[in-house]
């Protein structure tokens, strides 16, 4: 969405209606998953302690199921800006799911202490530049949005074809038997 609105182009209301229901059942079959994964291990009870640790699985619960309700009505699904910040509440949420464990719950012993080196945050970066990268060539040269396909002449450029490629005529060349039977 954010990349239709920087291109100017069109949103696919059908697409992103689709991505919505697929989004809204992942988060729901995550949070099953979840729950069952505490009912198996016994520890239901510590989800709902009300400590520190079990706020913050509520928090994170709440993000995710938030958007997995929301998105199951058509009205939410068929709004730009509603789809746009369910979907971003659910990505954090799910970003708190990988980050909580990870740098808050975890305590190591009190002699041990980390943080990431110069070449560890460098090489995050750098992935994540890649990402980027890779993403706005795969915008720009391929037809990912949508559009009309005259507007997408600018796709063949790098490789020295004309502009307007797509609306020249083809024409191929005749051989020459054709040519002969063609006089007799």
């Amino acid at each position: 969405m954010i990349v239709c609105l920087r291109y100017a182009r069109d949103l696919d209301a059908s697409v992103l209606t689709e991505l919505a229901n697929l989004l809204s059942g992942v988060c729901f079959v995550f949070l099953a998953v979840r729950i069952i994964d505490l009912i198996w291990r016994h520890q239901l009870r510590a989800a709902f302690a009300f400590d520190r640790m079990s706020m913050l699985f509520l928090f994170e619960t709440a993000m995710i199921l938030s958007p997995a309700v929301a998105l199951r009505f058509r009205r939410m699904r068929e709004t730009p800006r509603a789809l746009l910040n369910f979907s971003a509440v659910a990505c954090l949420g799910g970003m708190l799911y990988r980050f909580i464990p990870t740098s808050i719950a975890y305590i190591p012993l009190h002699s041990t202490a980390y943080f990431p080196s110069v070449p560890e945050l460098v090489m995050a970066a750098g992935y994540i530049a890649m990402g980027s990268v890779a993403f706005v060539l795969a915008v720009n040269y391929f037809a990912v949005l949508p559009g009309e396909a005259n507007t997408w002449d600018h796709t063949f450029r790098p490789f020295g074809w004309p502009k307007n490629v797509a609306q020249s005529p083809i024409t191929l060349p005749v051989p020459s038997t054709v040519v002969q039977e063609r006089a007799i």
